[in-house]
């Protein structure tokens, strides 16, 4: 074999090799916020616990004031789980 059918074979490797790299990463994104939306759906994220919802509010960390926020509204949530199901969709399509 000459070395211009082997460095021509390499690069059509590597190229495939990319292509299926991309291609799992996005079937991954998109399976993991498929999961997400459907999570958010189903109420099975923002909630907020218990020993939070006692506190003071000064006593709150805004992480946890912002995921009750999102959680209040079920219009809201459901636009936020509506939208990552949309882009789950997108990502298993070209």
């Amino acid at each position: 074999m000459s070395s211009l059918s082997q460095a021509v074979r390499s690069k059509a490797m590597s190229e495939r090799l990319r292509a299926a790299l991309y291609l799992a990463a996005r079937w991954y994104a998109a399976f993991t916020l498929l999961g997400y939306g459907f999570a958010k759906l189903m109420g099975a994220q923002f909630t907020v616990l218990d020993s939070v919802v006692v506190r003071p509010l000064d006593q709150v960390s805004p992480f946890w004031l912002t995921w009750y926020y999102f959680g209040l509204s079920p219009v809201y949530s459901g636009l936020i789980a509506w939208t990552q199901i949309a882009g789950s969709v997108l990502l298993c399509f070209r």
